[in-house]
């Protein structure tokens, strides 16, 4: 369904005169948002190393009802490899979260940066409409230094240092 609304302006200034006519359309359109996502994770965080399951809402916040819903998360970031990316609805009512869990999957390379941002998007597709959001998790690891490095050898029973 398609809806037109016509508007008249007026234009400002002193004189008045003229006349404008705009016509808008305006699409009755079901939009998907991300409402939330929860790590499905001992600790709640996400740390280096590790198989994460992700847990995720969607809303419509569309004036219909948005049928046969998939839902695909897509990570272009190097830490992250997608393991389980696809998720299918029946429908989502007007207003309705719905929560998607225990369906995504994805693990993190055990060289990931701390505190490195990684990047998610979430694509649904209902039909030909589609519709995307995005969200970004922080990646925690260890930050180490050497200062160091000690070396006893057994055979000549000499120490080194290494600075």
């Amino acid at each position: 369904t398609e809806t037109y609304h016509a508007w008249q302006l007026l234009p400002c200034g002193e004189s008045g005169s003229g006349l404008m006519k705009n016509f808008i359309r305006e699409l009755h359109r079901n939009f998907q948002i991300i409402n939330e996502y929860e790590l499905n994770e001992a600790d709640g965080q996400l740390d280096y190393g590790e198989t994460i399951n992700l847990d995720l809402s969607v809303k419509n916040i569309g004036v219909k009802v948005a049928a046969n819903v998939e839902v695909e998360l897509i990570s272009k970031s190097d830490y992250v490899t997608v393991t389980s990316a696809k998720a299918t609805m029946a429908s989502i009512d007007v207003n309705a979260v719905a929560d998607i869990n225990n369906v995504f999957k994805f693990v993190v390379t055990d060289n990931v940066p701390d505190q490195e941002d990684l990047k998610f998007d979430v694509k649904c597709t209902s039909g030909e409409e589609s519709w995307a959001s995005s969200f970004s998790i922080t990646a925690n690891a260890p930050s180490l230094t050497v200062d160091t490095i000690f070396i006893k050898n057994k055979i000549s029973k000499m120490i080194m240092f290494v600075v």
